[in-house]
């Protein structure tokens, strides 16, 4: 059986990240990540995720703490303990180098939403937008996202395709 999220969205806090210089980041790997959305359970009833974790940005998956992976599981439904959700391949690092750099660019306030069907191979095979501050953004994170490389998730052992979800909060603050 396929394990797939059930519109689950991650909302990235980047209030510290918009304010801090990018060279910092490698010194502060910590990163809060919260994952919020509805979801069905087996019986069909409507449910809530919300979970607040912090992760590293400036790691791999595979770099990850078996907490820190179990983390990032969790927002996901149950899996076994050898399965693993997809993951940008370089990790989230340059997704929000890339993110901070066109809101620099475009200054838009509003909630970015995405969920990115990612194959067996690590290709992302379809993008779906579900919420985005801008046209200009929609473009960007379109072409973006489908042109990221994922860690494929594994599921029993072995690869398979996986939704890989994905929100963050654009701001603009006048005192830049």
């Amino acid at each position: 059986m396929n394990i797939a999220v059930r519109s689950i969205l991650v909302l990235l806090s980047t209030v510290g990240c918009l304010i801090a210089p990018a060279s910092s980041w490698a010194d502060e790997p910590q990163f809060a990540l919260n994952f919020k959305g509805r979801y069905e359970d087996v019986n069909n009833t409507s449910r809530v995720a919300s979970i607040s974790k912090v992760i590293p940005i400036n790691r791999r998956y595979k770099e990850f703490t078996k907490a820190q992976r179990d983390e990032v599981k969790s927002a996901y439904e149950p899996m076994l303990e050898d399965d693993e959700p997809p993951f940008p391949e370089d990790g989230l690092e340059p997704t929000l180098r890339a993110l901070i750099k066109v809101q620099s660019l475009l200054l838009v306030e509003g909630k970015l939403e995405l969920v990115v069907d990612v194959g067996a191979d690590g290709i992302a095979t379809s993008i779906s937008i579900q919420g985005s501050p801008s046209p200009g953004m929609t473009r960007f994170v379109s072409e973006y996202f489908m042109l990221t490389k994922y860690k494929p998730a594994v599921c029993g052992g072995q690869p398979c395709k996986m939704q890989y979800p994905f929100a963050m909060v654009f701001g603009v603050d006048a005192g830049f």
